[in-house]
């Protein structure tokens, strides 16, 4: 089977989506190695990809939308794959005659209130996602609450298929109570959209705690970042002040040593389309403190602690309970590692690998 991969995802610093891509790919490619896979894409990736994918990078010097308009069909038409997968949310385009295959993660646009500005844009957002369903065989997404959030607001041939992502790390045997207590630290990855992520909730607090005195530990922030000019103040006042250190993007290696000797993972998302930073915290024994929004009750099963973002008091408890309690730091690593063992690329590829000789057939 020849897939064609529209691989513009990977030209961006890695994140869920293009983790999502790499290691569903690298575990297909290991079922079947026979699977040909040809990654399309503008600007060079910036991440590596599996040497088994072959690249084919052109049309640099022309905009993205013409490049995906022109370029990509015309690519298509010269390869003659039997599949054209498109990883990143759809934007498919038209004069494409081979299968299509769309991993479409959330709509969460629509899920949270007030997150489009204007009615108008609403209908423009429904309109084009309800397009690339319309163009594409096979609509795959990454959770059950996905799945049930898609099938609400739009109309589709076949119910999504769900393919849920697995871990980029191999599980850690790091104990918690073997942490060292030198300068402390809670972690915060994954994402780069303050209020979706509970971050406007999440740094003003940590700040508090540490006026009051009931933290002692920092907030280390790593990920793409665009602050509004209100909190980048508050974030430059905690980096000055030692309490927040803001990393920017990191390595996969640098991210590892991160998650394995932090205190926990805060994760305070207000929704989720799937939430790879907590399978990845408890993968290596990173205790967790997360929302019930989205797919993150359904990722995370009840081997992490749950905060309410309204409730700024239990939040607030949640993260000085971390702290001090080595006890419940280990508790919550033990049920972490189990949970984890849930998910794995094996299965996810399987299940891909399955739909797509379906459709194929």
């Amino acid at each position: 089977m020849k897939v064609l991969l529209d691989a513009t995802v990977l030209e961006r610093p890695l994140d869920g989506v293009g983790t999502l891509t790499i290691g569903l790919y690298r575990a297909c490619l290991a079922i079947d190695p026979d699977l040909t896979v040809i990654a399309v894409h503008q600007c060079p990736p910036r991440v590596e990809l599996p040497q088994e994918i072959k690249t084919i990078g052109m049309g640099t010097k022309m905009s993205g939308r013409w490049w995906r308009r022109l370029v990509l069909p015309a690519t298509t038409a010269t390869i003659k794959p039997q599949i054209v997968h498109f990883p990143n949310n759809g934007h498919i385009p038209l004069g494409i005659k081979s299968r299509k295959v769309m991993i479409l993660h959330d709509v969460f646009p629509l899920i949270l209130p007030g997150y489009l500005e204007s009615d108008e844009a609403v209908e423009k957002y429904k309109m084009r996602v309800q397009r690339d369903i319309n163009r594409c065989d096979l609509l795959v997404t990454v959770s059950e609450i996905s799945k049930k959030d898609i099938m609400a607001h739009f109309d589709l041939k076949t119910e999504p298929i769900v393919i849920p992502a697995g871990c980029r790390y191999k599980p850690s045997a790091r104990k918690p109570a073997l942490k060292p207590k030198v300068n402390p630290y809670f972690l915060n990855t994954g994402g780069y959209d303050p209020e979706r992520k509970g971050l406007d909730v999440l740094i003003p607090m940590f700040i508090q705690l540490h006026d009051s005195g009931r933290l002692s530990s920092r907030l280390v922030i790593t990920g793409s970042r665009g602050w509004s000019n209100k909190m980048a103040q508050v974030v430059a006042d905690g980096v000055r002040r030692g309490i927040i250190e803001d990393t920017g993007c990191v390595s996969d290696e640098k991210m590892l040593n991160l998650y394995e000797n932090a205190l926990g993972l805060v994760y305070p998302s207000r929704y989720e389309g799937f939430g790879m930073p907590p399978l990845e915290a408890m993968t290596l024994g990173c205790p967790v403190i997360t929302t019930r929004n989205g797919s993150l009750p359904e990722v995370c099963g009840e081997a992490v602690r749950y905060v309410d973002l309204s409730q700024t008091r239990d939040f607030a408890d949640a993260l000085v309970n971390i702290e001090n309690n080595t006890t419940l730091r280990h508790e919550l690593q033990v049920k972490g590692f189990l949970q984890a063992t849930k998910y794995s690329w094996a299965n996810s590829a399987a299940t891909f690998l399955s739909a797509l000789e379906k459709l194929t057939s």
